[in-house]
């Protein structure tokens, strides 16, 4: 199965969706905020990174564009998954990076989950 890093500043967000990923056989792992999710992908090498937009320290934005660019974590697969209601247009180059976005409020986690194991099984992942 795959190795998952949840980037998110909400414990309840991470804990829903690690619940969910572990029961389907997949090992994952936790970041509460961008900095920590690039450190954490740089060394442990996820398949996916479920990554929040609005977090402290560095937000999704900036990890995305951290982890896109070295060498060492441009083809891990990101999924943006954010609670921004506003219009992400200002971010659209960057979100061009992400292999998907959700949105969390229109999305349950299993909804989030199934996205992660989609865009895993198109790479053959499984």
């Amino acid at each position: 199965m795959a190795h998952i890093l949840i980037a998110d500043d909400d414990k309840i967000t991470r804990q829903l969706l690690k619940t969910r990923l572990l029961r389907r056989g997949h090992s994952v792992e936790e970041a509460k905020d961008g900095k920590e999710a690039v450190e954490t992908a740089k060394k442990d090498k996820p398949d996916i990174v479920v990554l929040d937009i609005t977090m402290p320290v560095m937000n999704g934005i900036d990890a995305l564009k951290i982890l896109k660019s070295e060498e060492s974590t441009k083809g891990i697969d990101v999924l943006i998954a954010t609670n921004i209601r506003q219009d992400l247009s200002s971010y659209a180059d960057t979100l061009k990076l992400a292999q998907d976005v959700v949105k969390k409020y229109e999305n349950s986690p299993d909804d989030i989950v199934r996205r992660v194991e989609e865009i895993l099984g198109a790479k053959d992942f499984f």
